[in-house]
């Protein structure tokens, strides 16, 4: 179970296509959203990091049958990340901001540190850097970068990223990756304390190692899966169990939860998320920090102004 005082709730953002109830959001779009979820009392916001999801696109490459009414659908659009980032903490005074989470192949790692640190004193100290290692090829493809070996790449940029934000200078050269005698200057508020989140499947053993060597925090993503506690438990046990194989004390790491959340009559499509009035939302929240999870992040429908206001009424009946 975890404490109340440590129990913290964040928000996604609609960085993509159609995802404000069928309407693309803009910037003016984005930022009064991020200035009302500080107002209804959330503790952070976030970002996805992708470039251009073409479903279909990727069922093909990953050389798998293409589900039925995906065949022909347009990709979805995503806006950049970090550059959404940068303006959100431009606008807000109290939330955490993060990228849940940035692809690390899209980015020479280096640059990704020098971006985050950047991101950090812009938001005075607010943010969560979110890595992984991407989910989608096709997404890959389309924009030139290489899908192969992606967690060998993952862990040669961790181990810079990390070492950037915790070290006064870096010099590394991998099969990938290379930097020589490379540090960031100037340090931004928090000198070495940018915490790092990790998203990964904590059943695949080599992720579940990099996530208990490098993360602050990790994130379990159900978000578009079925957000439930029989989902989420098996998982939490074994980044537990990685941790302890690694060496690492598992009170150390923060463990966080993606899941989704149905409200208005809205749904999310192929997924289980959580729904009800806001009573009952928050009764099933409060289950997964009783669960020993330290934070959730929420992938609301519909994320809208209206949707924001709704969930307001969970964010007060979380803090009765």
């Amino acid at each position: 179970m975890v404490a109340s005082s440590d129990r913290e709730l964040g928000l996604l953002l609609p960085n993509w296509e159609g995802e404000m109830d069928g309407a693309t959001a803009g910037w003016t779009d984005i930022q009064d959203l991020a200035i009302l979820a500080e107002q209804i009392g959330i503790d952070s916001l976030w970002a996805v990091d992708h470039l251009l999801i073409d479903w279909a696109a990727n069922f093909r490459r990953l050389g798998t049958p293409v589900p039925e009414g995906l065949d022909g659908q347009p990709p979805l659009g995503v806006w950049e990340c970090w550059s959404m980032l940068s303006a959100i903490a431009a606008v807000t005074d109290r939330v955490q901001i993060g990228s849940l989470v940035a692809c690390v192949g899209y980015r020479n790692p280096a640059l990704q540190a020098k971006i985050a640190a950047s991101v950090d004193e812009i938001s005075s100290g607010r943010l969560v850097l979110g890595l992984g290692a991407g989910d989608y090829p096709a997404e890959f493809d389309a924009f030139g970068y290489s899908w192969e070996r992606r967690v060998s790449r993952l862990e040669e940029s961790l181990k810079i990223i990390h070492g950037l934000l915790r070290k006064e200078s870096v010099s590394f050269e991998g099969e990938f990756a290379r930097v020589d005698e490379c540090t960031i200057r100037p340090r931004g508020p928090r000198n070495g304390d940018i915490p790092v989140l990790i998203g990964s499947p904590a059943a695949r053993p080599r992720m579940a190692r990099l996530t208990a060597t490098y993360a602050d925090i990790w994130d379990c993503w159900l978000a578009l899966r079925n957000s439930s506690l029989e989902e989420s438990q098996p998982r939490l046990e074994a980044i537990e169990a990685a941790c302890e194989k690694h060496d690492r004390d598992p009170a150390t790491l923060k463990r966080s939860l993606t899941i989704g959340v149905s409200m208005l009559g809205k749904t999310i499509p192929g997924a289980n998320p959580v729904t009800g009035e806001p009573a009952q939302v928050a009764e099933q929240i409060n289950a997964f920090y009783e669960q020993g999870f330290t934070q959730i992040q929420v992938y609301l429908a519909p994320m809208t102004r209206e949707g924001f206001e709704e969930f307001g009424k969970v964010v007060e009946e979380l803090k009765r």
